[in-house]
């Protein structure tokens, strides 16, 4: 909700032509609509560098508009009152560029918290955790339980092999059980650099050169990109060597990719997503919640000021 008090909106009424007559002198002699300097009007001050910004409904942003809007919209009566009498706004610029932009910096943050939430639930989805599920490595402490006494005709108490609470017993020596052949050892990869990011096509350039490594055939590289780090894995005859996971930010695994150079490097491509532009963001969330359109000099504001600015203007007319 806006709090129109932060914009410093002060609404006056114009009855008659020497009301705009006193108006325009304090303007100046070009389009401009800010007062050069202070007047009492209305039984309200004006101070110098208020700008009149609304006229009735409308918005303005010269004086010829604001002129031909007076002469469509009202009629100037024989003894030089208007019919109906001219409702106008002056904003203190300042404050309502100060006030939107306050603004815009709040919905900037709702707006980067709703997509870490999103983040947060798309990526508990894709591991299988559900909402309520509790995830952790821990693992639940489980108390040792004696078994049931069995009948007389089990004999499997006389057995060595077979134990039934107690202090644990040594089973002796048994034959050798069978083991799968021996894995090839695991090593990390250490001749690798990153390049400096690229601020034009938004990605970073990751090169490994070891020789092990880019020597291989591409079957046997396997590159993973996840939505904040990578992997590397490559398989040797002699060994698996292994980057990673490294954190690199938050990068769009779908336009990241990777190329063998044989006998020279691997290049990877991490493609960064574009950052979040909170005034940008902002104007964004209002147009697609059905807001107005912007206006080529004061949209940002008048966008979000207009509702709260119009229930003013017909609270105001009732004042007086």
């Amino acid at each position: 909700m806006v709090d129109a008090r932060g914009f410093d909106t002060c609404m006056v009424k114009m009855r008659c032509k020497a009301d705009l007559d006193m108006l325009l002198e304090r303007m100046d002699d070009d389009e401009g609509l800010v007062l050069t300097k202070d007047l009492t009007f209305d039984y309200e001050f004006l101070e110098e560098g208020r700008s009149l910004s609304l006229c009735g409904k409308e918005a303005m942003r010269s004086k010829t508009e604001w002129l031909q809007h007076i002469d469509t919209h009202h009629e100037l009566l024989e003894d030089g009152t208007y019919k109906p009498h001219v409702d106008l706004a002056f904003f203190a610029m300042d404050s309502v560029a100060t006030a939107v932009q306050n603004l815009a910096v709040v919905m900037g943050k709702n707006m980067v918290e709703r997509e870490k939430k999103e983040f947060q639930t798309k990526t508990m989805k894709e591991a299988g955790i559900g909402k309520d599920e509790c995830f952790g490595y821990k693992i639940p402490t489980r108390d040792w339980v004696v078994p049931e006494t069995t009948n007389e005709s089990d004999n499997r108490g006389s057995i060595d092999r077979f134990v039934s609470g107690g202090t644990p017993k040594a089973l002796g020596t048994t034959e050798a059980t069978a083991v799968a052949s021996k894995a090839p050892p695991i090593k990390k990869i250490t001749k690798y650099s990153t390049g400096e990011p690229d601020a034009v096509k938004l990605n970073t350039k990751v090169y490994i050169e070891q020789a092990e490594v880019v020597n291989v055939d591409e079957g046997r590289i396997k590159v993973d990109f996840k939505q904040t780090s990578y992997t590397v894995r490559v398989d040797t005859l002699d060994a698996t060597y292994v980057l990673g996971p490294l954190e690199c930010g938050h990068i769009i695994p779908s336009l990241c990719s990777w190329r063998l150079s044989k006998g020279k490097r691997i290049t990877i491509t991490l493609q960064k997503s574009k950052p979040v532009d909170p005034m940008e963001a902002a104007l964004r969330q209002q147009k697609e919640a059905g807001g107005m359109e912007s206006w080529q000099v004061f949209g940002i504001f008048f966008a979000i000021v207009f509702a709260v600015l119009m229930l003013s203007v017909v609270g105001g007319g009732g004042g007086r």
